[in-house]
């Protein structure tokens, strides 16, 4: 019997009904797609890539500029001969708890056995103008592509009613850290707010036939982990687990003591990191081997758009876009 279990999963949304959202503040402010988005099929809608220091809305700009770690958005502003203005929106895909403290679990008791207990859920979350301004989006704001007003609508009715649900094209957890190999291979995958970019991206190349330049570049932030190998942990072997429960306690420790300053538990959080055992996905824990220098890392570098593309489903019922993000296929 397994000691450790994952979060419930949401019930499947609506789109973005924000219903039965367990953190309300998330997506404040949001709007169902498509049932609150009506434009005319004949209108042209220009996309545009956004991406600021991370954190730059609650800590500024610094941290995230001296980390190499942005944000990423998508801005779709529509252009319509019947409409007398633009209409424009935002569309981010995070975390529905803290970024980081998704990746930090809880460990509760229930009926006398230990669980570990996971708060990491991921959706998307459309919001009308540009989200907190021009200024914002200071690291890029790159025109990518234009499409026509019934593939923006097939956005939100095809794409985000499989995407924004707890298992759809393996988006459903946001995942901070990916394990990367000596020979510069991923070999597990993490889950952010690039990832969901690049999920739609992919959904209007593959889906709708949307042609993107060919001298897009879409960079995206990584958490690397740089080790051997990885090997998933058999959770009914108790000695396995019991290293699993230490590797996790020790994180929350760092992370929510609260008798020291926030400087000196940051400083004891990170210098865990040296020593990253685990890493979880989707009920499983797998054993990060061999770590070794630099250890942990955080890279700014272009995607590999066209595994993306690629790897997307033309049925989005019929397979997990997540199947193509194996180990090894894609590239540092």
């Amino acid at each position: 019997m397994s000691v450790a279990s994952a979060a419930p999963p949401l019930p499947r949304w609506a789109s973005f009904d924000l219903a039965p959202d367990p953190t309300p503040e998330f997506c404040s402010g949001g709007i169902p797609w498509p049932q609150d988005v009506t434009i005319p099929p004949d209108a042209q809608v220009d996309l545009t890539i956004l991406e600021a220091p991370l954190f730059s809305d609650s800590m500024g700009p610094i941290p995230g500029d001296l980390l190499n770690a942005y944000h990423v958005a998508i801005f779709f502003e529509v252009h319509s001969p019947g409409a007398p203005q633009s209409h424009n929106y935002t569309l981010e895909f995070d975390s529905v708890e803290n970024a980081i403290m998704a990746n930090i679990p809880e460990i509760t008791t229930v009926n006398g056995s230990r669980r570990l207990r996971w708060s990491n859920q991921a959706r998307y979350c459309l919001r009308h103008g540009l989200l907190l301004g021009r200024e914002h989006w200071r690291h890029q704001y790159e025109y990518a592509t234009t499409i026509s007003g019934a593939d923006f609508v097939q956005i939100g009715s095809n794409f985000m009613s499989a995407a924004n649900t707890t298992d759809g094209y393996a988006l459903g957890e946001y995942i901070l850290p990916q394990v990367v190999s000596r020979q510069k291979e991923v070999l597990f995958h993490d889950t952010t707010c690039g990832t969901g970019a690049l999920g739609v991206f992919a959904f209007l190349s593959s889906v709708c036939n949307v042609s993107f330049p060919a001298h897009l570049s879409i960079s995206t932030s990584h958490f690397s982990i740089h080790a051997d190998s990885i090997a998933q942990v058999n959770q009914s072997d108790s000695a396995a687990m019991e290293d699993v429960f230490a590797f996790y306690g020790k994180m929350i420790d760092a992370a929510h003591d609260g008798n020291h300053s926030k400087v000196t538990r940051g400083i004891e959080f990170f210098s865990t990191l040296k020593d990253f055992r685990y890493v979880y996905r989707a009920g499983e824990y797998y054993a990060v081997q061999g770590v070794h220098f630099p250890y942990v890392t955080v890279e700014y570098r272009e995607s590999p758009f066209g595994i993306y593309i690629e790897g997307f489903p033309m049925n989005s019922e019929a397979e997990k876009w997540g199947q193509a993000l194996q180990p090894g296929r894609i590239p540092m």
